[in-house]
């Protein structure tokens, strides 16, 4: 069967656009140059490249004194003296001074890293691209509790990273 003339193929110069979504039926696209513009798809090469450097950066990281013994990776907040507590779902007052994560496990008294807001990295089972929520240990949950204060507290960037930023508490239904 012939071809009319007025049929859009797709063409190598890329003078024709596609005008509906294109299916690469399960194959790759091979040899994309990296991104300029906004709207550029982005090779993989590039967007290792950005997880890096994401990884590499803490906004913002403090010392703290510990009230009581504070766990690897969990929540903590800033009493009125000045030492850090394991922050809680349960307790509305505390979830919302909560402060950021503890990066290492300390006894009463000694002195824990908290990242409030960047990367931690190291966890194990997150949920890439999922959001977690404060639960009532002071850990990092998928399923906000009913009832209960809700904080947003970051998300995982991969199965071992996770991104920390706190958010206002809000209570669940």
């Amino acid at each position: 069967m012939a071809k009319t003339a007025n049929q859009s193929y797709i063409r190598n110069d890329g003078s024709v656009a596609f005008t509906a979504d294109q299916s690469m039926g399960g194959n790759r696209i091979t040899s994309l140059g990296d991104p300029v513009n906004d709207t550029d798809a982005v090779n993989l090469k590039t967007a290792k490249e950005i997880v890096a450097q994401a990884k590499s950066l803490h906004c913002i990281k403090a010392t703290f004194k510990a009230y009581h013994h504070i766990e690897k990776f969990q929540f903590v907040f800033v009493n009125p003296e000045g030492s850090i507590c394991v922050a809680s779902s349960l307790n509305p007052g505390i979830s919302e001074r909560t402060v950021g994560m503890a990066l290492n496990q300390a006894e009463e008294g000694g002195l824990v890293d908290v990242v409030m807001c960047g990367i931690v990295t190291g966890m194990e089972g997150l949920e890439p691209g999922k959001y977690y929520f404060l639960n009532q240990t002071g850990y990092a949950t998928r399923d906000p509790e009913a009832g209960l204060v809700s904080q947003l507290v970051g998300n995982a960037i991969d199965e071992t990273t996770f991104l920390v930023y706190i958010r206002q508490s809000v209570t669940m239904a």
